[in-house]
């Protein structure tokens, strides 16, 4: 089990604040939001119950990241933090997987079956990831670095303080990350749509 280096991702206890923006725009922005991180985890969910070639170490992703991204209640109030903390999650969680596919950090079962489609879908979650990554970086960079120094730290296994890479080393270190793990999934989609197409 990896320590849980992840700065705590969570909205304030209270939840008064910030009352500008309408209560239902700010639940459409988190449902927006959340949707990736939890699009990426139930793929993987489906990938473990019907034994797919490869399924993603969970244990890799920070609790506070699953957490943000958790559907909330209708009754619970959303406040900008919520929305800020699923965007950032959801950016972390589908980085994580990325480095995951890129260092073959991934559980495999060696079994191969139907599940293009579940690919395509991760494909899908990667693309947004490394979009969220490039909104992050314009409009909420703290939170970009904090996200890619975490991650970083945890594959490292040192403590954040000890990361000395430098916002431009962070964005090129998130972009191969993507890249490579978006060129994998492709050959496989590849490789499933020409066994299929026989």
């Amino acid at each position: 089990m990896v320590a849980d280096l992840a700065p705590e991702i969570k909205p304030p206890a209270s939840a008064e604040a910030k009352p500008a923006v309408p209560s239902e725009k700010l639940r459409q922005d988190f449902n927006e939001a959340a949707r990736i991180g939890q699009g990426l985890l139930g793929a993987n969910r489906e990938r473990e119950t019907e034994g797919y070639s490869f399924s993603f170490n969970t244990e890799m992703f920070p609790v506070d990241y699953l957490a943000a991204v958790t559907s909330r209640k209708n009754t619970e109030q959303i406040t900008e933090e919520h929305v800020r903390a699923a965007r950032r999650a959801s950016f972390g969680l589908t980085l994580e997987a990325a480095r995951q596919i890129k260092e073959g950090g991934v559980n495999r079962t060696g079994r191969i079956n139907d599940e293009l489609e579940n690919l395509e879908a991760i494909y899908g979650y990667l693309a947004q990831g490394a979009d969220l990554s490039e909104e992050l970086t314009a409009k909420d960079n703290e939170g970009f670095l904090s996200v890619s120094k975490t991650l970083v730290a945890r594959q490292l296994g040192v403590k954040l303080e000890e990361v000395k890479m430098d916002s431009t080393q962070l964005q090129a270190w998130v972009k191969e990350n993507y890249q490579a793990a978006r060129g994998q999934i492709e050959g496989k989609i590849e490789a499933l749509r020409s066994y299929f197409s026989r």
